[in-house]
Order: C-alpha cells, then structure tokens, then sequence
C-alpha cells in the first residue's frame, strides 16, 4: 500500500469541448521546503551584546548629527557675517550720501542768510527813515500779536 501525504495531489484535465488546448496541471501535494530551524549548535546573540551594538550605534549617529550640526552652524555663521559686512557697507555709503546732501543744504541755507543779511544792511543804509518805519510797524503788529 502507499503512504498517502497530507494533500492529495490535484491534475485537473482538459474538458472534453477543449480537446485541442493543452492540459491544465496543478500539483499542491508537493510541500514548500521549510526553512530550517536553528539547531542548538547555532548561538542566539545575548542581550548584552545587542545593547552594546546599539548603544555603539546610537554613539556614533550622536556623534554624526553633532558633527552635521556644527559643519551647519558655521556654514550658517559665515553667511550670516557676510550678509552683515554687506548690509554695513551699504549702511555707510548711505550715511556718506545722506551726510553730503545735509552739507550741501546747510550750506545752501547759509548762503540765502548772509545774502539776506547783506540786503537787508544794504536796504537800511540806503534808506535809513524807511528802515525805522519798517521795523517800527513790525515789532507793533508783534506785539499785538503776542498780547493776546
């Protein structure tokens, strides 16, 4: 007698309507290879070990991420002060510009006093009565002013 297996094996054939196709066989009594297991002359690494070669690693990824971090830091610094020597270069030529139309004003304003100056002695001078009137009527609508 033969032994039967745990599934029989299955060979479909073709209908009789489909006799010029071929044959459809299936065969599922074969059984998948198994992996072997461990036998006890192979080790399982202990726990110990394992932490060890994690802490090991967790060290080393610090130690990388430290090292990425402050490559990124000075990359970081050094744009930083670049963008800050950029920025008071143009800070300076601005106050010098800004400095030079402040002269060039005050200057320009100094010039319409003493011209106004000069004019106005020039204007007394010539007619000293006209000048005293003048100056007599303003300081009196002045002082009606600040009187009330």
């Amino acid at each position: 007698m033969q032994e039967e297996s745990a599934l029989p094996a299955f060979t479909p054939r073709a209908p009789n309507f489909l006799l010029g196709t071929p044959a459809i066989c299936f065969n599922i009594a074969k059984p998948m290879p198994k992996k072997p297991l461990m036998n006890e002359t192979e080790q399982k690494p202990d726990n110990a070990s394992k932490f060890e070669a994690g802490k090991t690693h967790a060290k080393q990824a610090a130690e990388a991420l430290r090292a990425a971090a402050e490559e990124k830091a000075s990359q970081l610094r050094a744009a930083a002060e670049a963008k800050a020597a950029e920025l008071r270069s143009t800070a300076e030529a601005k106050v010098k510009e800004y400095r030079h139309r402040a002269e060039e004003g005050i200057e320009t304003v100094r010039n319409r006093a003493n011209s106004l100056r000069q004019e106005t002695e020039n204007y007394v001078r010539e007619n000293p009565l006209r000048g005293v009137l003048t100056a007599l009527g303003i300081g009196f609508v002045l002082g009606l002013i600040f009187r009330r």
